[in-house]
């Protein structure tokens, strides 16, 4: 999907594996890779923020529903 809103997947498995900086390793993990957004996410920026009133809302809501018809 092209979409401004939506965030391009590149790739899925799940044989991902990390390795703890305690030297743990887990294996056989479930992945998405996704292009880099820079900005952070929307949680962060509301949990910084606090309320964002009624323009903020509409401007990301509206983002959201263009984002959803797109897909179906």
């Amino acid at each position: 999907m092209r979409h401004d809103n939506i965030v391009l997947m590149s790739g899925f498995g799940d044989s991902g594996e990390v390795l703890k900086p305690s030297g743990r390793q887990i294996s056989n993990l479930v992945y998405i890779m996704m292009e880099y957004v820079p900005g952070g996410l929307l949680f962060d920026l509301c949990q910084t923020m606090g309320a964002m009133g009624e323009n903020g809302g509409r401007f990301f809501i509206s983002q959201l529903l263009d984002a959803v018809d797109y897909m179906h």
